[in-house]
């Protein structure tokens, strides 16, 4: 809450959108902003459990979920900038 620097948060979280309301006080779901895909498990997609979240000096411009047998999970990336104010 007190970060002055960016902040991202990524990875395997095993669970639901729902289970991060406290996090996303604080940050963006990157999947909420940019085509949500689900990442789990690898070989028949259906649940979404890995994230990206960002706080506010950041912004998403981009999301894809790969393709891989790497993993029981799919690959997230996320193209990430930071945001720009204008100096006053």
């Amino acid at each position: 809450q007190d970060e002055k620097n960016p902040v991202i948060l990524m990875g395997d979280f095993n669970c639901g959108v729902d289970e991060l309301e406290p996090l996303l006080e604080y940050l963006s779901d990157t999947g909420q902003s940019n085509g949500a895909q689900p990442t789990f498990p690898a070989a028949n997609p259906a649940h979404r459990i890995d994230y990206v979240l960002i706080s506010p000096q950041l912004s998403c411009t981009g999301l894809q979920v790969l393709n891989s047998d790497a993993s029981d999970h799919l690959p997230v990336i996320a193209d990430i900038e930071p945001v720009f104010k204008p100096k006053s």
